[in-house]
């Protein structure tokens, strides 16, 4: 029945330009997706006129490699091919096997034999991100100090002390085989396997690269050690080895009906063309793609910047047109989605992402793209990007590299360990083609969980001229030690407008700009920082930024901070400064007037409390219209970030 369908549709669609449609599912003549693309690009041949709708029977679709699809089975604009579940069925798209048959031990373990040949370092039970054995269970241990031997080519011998105690459980030698380590410093985040361990001096060794002398492990740094049976001693933790699966159940799990689920593969989906033949216009709605996994290679990992080289489950390259809409990507070891060079003008709507070992969305390379190469164009609006940096901390929630004209709008991103969103991928003032992103009205927070530092809610790197950051709300930004900013102009930013941003409840200041170029601040809330609330650190013989028409508000640490409002060239004027307490503010600490005389700053600024409603419960409405209207601010709504 279904092959008479299919055929009757074909002849059809060669006298008009109907949509043609393939059915999948296990009842189906398609039962899987790759007998799926092969009977696509099949068609392809001969009706690329006509657009191709495969609807998808609801169900779990296991993949053991990923899904390719290639130009062949795209379709164009007017005829695009979409992928999308049948009648709002419910689609799962899985990159693990179901593991079943759990018995439980005497000592309340469950346990059960994995297929020979299966190895893995994630694990889902009954849908939930189950935790590797480790320890301590949460939060890590501070090391106390860290020597490094060189040993040839890059490569080093790093030598940590620990507090004695702190490795009692470990006090049986020898050290456990595949015992590795993760490290957190500063930005930054390094896993090793454990080379020698010894518990009684609270000492223990590993090998990989030379220590980056800008960013080493030290005694701010904070460790935990994971895959040892000796640590599996809390509810959702597993240990694999020999062969078996051991699990400690949480409660009300059961372990007849419990379902474990080990990710076999990196990517679900890869979509890619070429620099000369693009793969283009397909659209997926309504679908998740979950499960993938990552393996620490021999060496670890070592610490990289917002894990920029890591890939994604789904993947984009050389293709334009390419739309998610109301899809799902979770249960991850990586990243969610990644459009990488030579994409073009690909939508991702209405779809949330969560779970995730790394971040959310990304587009673009860390290169600047060489010809035909170009990626760019790309909108990514009205999702929700939740809980990430599970496997890799210093992963960020959206992140733009060298890519140009995106639109990230009305999302909700929250609930990572480093940074919301990080454009721009060059340090200093060279070439980058992150310029003209729009990053507007989103809710980004609850972003850092004080083992990291050196983040931002929006965080720009290099020149982005044209780029605008407007409209977001920014807040709840918490790092170990220094750098839990709101908006964070780092090395090199260059030509970006922020505006209309609400930031408030950051650990280091609502503003940050380390060092950069004509950057405008304007007309934007920064309210109740902790340590300090507007931070400028390098200056330079060029206009650094403008900082107008800005309200300041505040209760606790300083006003400014860091040495380069001493020196640097800044425009300051039309603001508004209020200390709840109704203290007088102190500017570097001189008064307001001692300022404006000494450094020709804020000549039109004003100290007055703007009179908001209750902040504490978001209602920044604000009563002092007379304040506002003296330094020309402009009220708007808060309540439009996030998705509609």
């Amino acid at each position: 029945m279904t092959r008479f369908v299919f055929l009757s549709m074909l002849v059809a669609g060669i006298c008009s330009a109907e949509t043609l449609k393939l059915e999948v599912g296990p009842e189906r003549e398609l039962k899987t997706f790759p007998e799926a693309a092969a009977k696509l690009a099949e068609l392809r041949e001969s009706s690329l006129g006509n657009g191709v709708e495969i609807i998808i029977d609801g169900g779990r679709y296991e993949l053991s490699t990923p899904l390719e699809l290639r130009p062949g089975h795209g379709g164009t604009d007017a005829a695009p091919t979409v992928w999308k579940a049948a009648g709002g069925a419910k689609v799962e798209i899985s990159g693990a096997r179901e593991i079943r048959g759990f018995a439980v031990g005497a000592d309340g373990l469950w346990r059960v034999k994995v297929p020979g040949g299966m190895e893995f370092e994630q694990l889902w039970v009954n849908g939930k991100r189950a935790v590797r054995a480790r320890f301590p269970n949460e939060g890590s241990l501070p090391l106390l100090a860290v020597s490094e031997e060189k040993t040839g080519d890059g490569k080093a011998r790093q030598t940590a002390k620990l507090d004695p105690g702190s490795l009692k459980i470990f006090s049986e030698p020898p050290k456990p085989e595949g015992l590795q380590v993760i490290v957190y410093h500063k930005w930054d985040n390094t896993r090793r396997l454990v080379e020698s361990m010894d518990a009684a001096t609270g000492t223990f060794t590993t090998v990989g690269s030379e220590m980056k002398s800008y960013n080493t492990w030290d005694d701010k740094s904070g460790i935990f050690f994971e895959n040892a049976q000796a640590l599996l001693d809390a509810p959702g933790e597993w240990f694999f080895g020999n062969g078996e699966l051991a699990y400690k159940p949480r409660d009300g799990e059961s372990a007849e009906t419990s379902v474990a689920l080990v990710p076999m593969i990196g990517r679900i989906l890869e979509i890619s063309g070429s620099a000369g033949n693009k793969a283009a216009h397909m659209v997926f709605e309504g679908l998740s793609f979950c499960d993938t996994a990552w393996i620490a290679p021999a060496g670890g990992f070592d610490p990289e910047q917002a894990a920029a080289s890591i890939g994604a489950a789904v993947e984009v390259t050389d293709a334009h047109g390419i739309v998610f809409r109301n899809c799902r990507i979770t249960r991850t070891a990586n990243y969610a989605a990644w459009f990488r060079k030579g994409s073009k003008g690909c939508v991702v709507e209405n779809c949330r992402l969560e779970d995730l070992g790394a971040g959310g969305l990304r587009a673009g390379e860390k290169k600047i793209p060489k010809s035909g190469e170009e990626c760019g164009g790309h909108r990514f609006t009205n999702n929700t990007i939740l809980d990430g940096g599970h496997v890799f901390p210093c992963a960020v929630g959206v992140w733009i590299g060298h890519s140009g004209d995106n639109e990230l709008s009305h999302n909700e991103i929250a609930r990572f360990a480093y940074t919301g969103v990080s454009v721009g991928w060059l340090w200093g003032y060279a070439e980058s083609a992150a310029k003209r992103n729009r990053i507007v009205f989103n809710h980004i927070h609850h972003i850092g969980d004080g083992e990291l530092s050196d983040m931002g809610g929006v965080y720009t790197l290099g020149p982005s001229e044209g780029t605008v950051v407007s409209n977001n709300h920014i807040h709840d930004i918490v790092s170990k030690t220094y750098g839990g900013w709101g908006l964070y102009t780092d090395e090199g930013s260059t030509g970006i407008l922020m505006e209309n941003n609400l930031v408030h409840d950051t650990k280091s200041g609502g503003f940050h700009q380390h060092y950069g170029k004509e950057n405008i601040i304007r007309n934007n809330i920064f309210a109740f920082a902790r340590d300090q609330q507007i931070q400028f650190t390098r200056p330079e013989e060029h206009l650094s930024f403008e900082f107008t028409r800005n309200i300041i508000l505040w209760n606790q640490g300083e006003l400014f901070a860091s040495a380069g409002w001493e020196n640097g060239k800044v425009i300051m004027d039309h603001n508004l400064y209020w200390k709840t307490d109704g203290s007088e503010p102190l500017f570097m600490g001189k008064t307001l007037d001692q300022w404006r005389q000494e450094k020709g700053r804020d000549i039109q600024s004003i100290v007055a409390d703007p009179g908001f409603t209750d902040p504490k419960a978001d209602d920044w409405t604000a009563a002092n219209r007379e304040a506002l209207e003296k330094i020309g601010f402009i009220p708007f709504d808060p309540a439009q970030a996030g998705p509609k």
